[in-house]
């Protein structure tokens, strides 16, 4: 209070974690847990389980169960129609208060008839809803039209209060969306605003700010992580004021470079590394495969290596000395090639000399464009890099050499190929 910034006081503090576990493919069960606690010290605490069970038509049954603050029983049934209809009935019974000590039990019975329908992008609601004398609201009727797509949506609801309730969520980065939502009503205005950043394809963080008029002032945090769901609202004040907007605004940026700095960037790089890693050990195990694949060609090609390089000997036609296909060193002296073992796993040369050779048909070497990783004896030594093919033959007497890349094509002998 001393210092020169604005003093706010936190009003209202609540932690929420909700999961869900799926018990089969037509059952399921939702448990939250949630805390709050009050500028006056007062704390409270409920824990809420929901059962789910859907039936082979597409109705569902859900029942619920309260305990803490608030005890409640909710039952509600909800089942389709012809015409993309929709029905559900719904009661629930709330605990308000009790004094065994006098004899006294006070509960709340609600009833609720809904029925709505979805031509395209719009739903129109009809909702009746029936309390006890002792929530001193009457019977209502209410009429709840809207519209979603994935770039807006709009709701409007009649009957009792009227409200209308806009939503237009922005894209501003693959993994990044901001959320800004509006209702108004004839009571009060309130405005929400977060930004959801995806870490991952299992989580996702929000922060965001909300202001109602009149009324309270706040921010709040959450988190998804698969099937678990936490949220962390701070209430700064209960009614508006600015040093309460400029701290809604403050918390949220702090919070968010924290995140950034000390969770989002370091637990990026370590999946961004695990997943090279598995990729490299993955291409590694296919590398060896593969190269065990081509060896055992090669071995097949014994014989027929071994018939064309007496044919092309006997015509002085093309014979293949050596050949290397790979990642090939692009500085090295005219005339020589890029060695390497090819056994070894690591090797991002192959050597491919008897394959190349058992390619030769008539003193002619022919490779069309494709890859050269498909053909028999040969195999994929580095998968993620640009690789070459070097080939030094022998025709008419002569060395030759040549390099293509892996998808140009070949042709040989040529006279460019001579080396002089």
């Amino acid at each position: 209070r001393n210092s020169n910034l604005p003093y706010v006081s936190i009003q209202k503090l609540a932690l929420s974690q909700a999961f869900k576990l799926s018990l089969s493919k037509h059952d399921s069960v939702r448990c939250q847990v949630a805390l709050q606690t009050t500028k006056s010290r007062r704390t409270y605490g409920s824990v809420v389980g929901v059962y789910r069970h859907v039936f082979r038509n597409g109705s569902a049954l859900q029942g619920s169960l309260g305990l803490g603050n608030l005890h409640h029983a909710e039952l509600e049934f909800r089942t389709l129609l012809p015409y993309d209809c929709h029905l559900s009935m719904q009661g629930s019974v709330r605990h308000l208060f009790s004094d065994f000590t006098r004899g006294q039990l006070a509960v709340m019975t609600t009833r609720s008839v809904t029925v709505g329908r979805r031509i395209g992008p719009c739903s129109v609601q009809l909702r009746w809803n029936s309390t006890d004398p002792l929530a001193e609201k009457p019977d209502c009727l209410t009429t709840t039209v809207s519209y979603n797509q994935s770039a807006a949506s709009f709701e409007l609801q009649s009957g009792g209060p009227l409200v209308l309730k806009l939503a237009h969520p922005i894209h501003l980065a693959p993994s990044a969306v901001l959320e800004p939502k509006v209702s108004l009503s004839a009571e009060s205005v309130r405005l929400t605003y977060a930004l959801r950043y995806g870490l991952n394809e299992h989580t996702d963080v929000s922060l965001g700010v909300y202001v109602k008029l009149p009324g309270s002032v706040g921010c709040f945090l959450a988190m998804s992580y698969q099937h678990q769901d936490f949220s962390v609202p701070i209430e700064l004040a209960d009614s508006f004021s600015p040093p309460a907007l400029l701290y809604a605004h403050l918390v949220p940026l702090a919070a968010a470079g924290l995140l950034h700095y000390c969770v989002t960037k370091p637990l990026s790089y370590l999946m961004s590394r695990e997943r090279r890693a598995n990729e490299r050990r993955r291409q590694q195990a296919d590398t060896v495969a593969k190269r065990t694949e081509a060896a055992m060609f090669v071995r097949l090609m014994g014989a027929t290596y071994d018939n064309s390089v007496a044919s092309e000997q006997a015509r002085g036609g093309l014979i293949v000395v050596e050949a290397w296909y790979g990642v090939l060193v692009s500085q090295r002296q005219p005339g020589t090639v890029a060695t390497g073992d090819a056994h070894d796993e690591e090797s991002s040369i192959a050597d491919v000399k008897v394959a190349t050779q058992c390619l030769v048909k008539d003193s002619k070497l022919i490779l069309s464009g494709d890859t050269k990783s498909a053909l028999p004896g040969f195999h994929d030594p580095a998968p993620t890099e640009r690789k070459s093919l070097r080939v030094r033959y022998e025709f008419r007497g002569q060395v030759h050499e040549v390099t293509v890349g892996d998808a140009e094509p070949l042709q040989a002998p040529r006279q460019s190929h001579l080396l002089r």
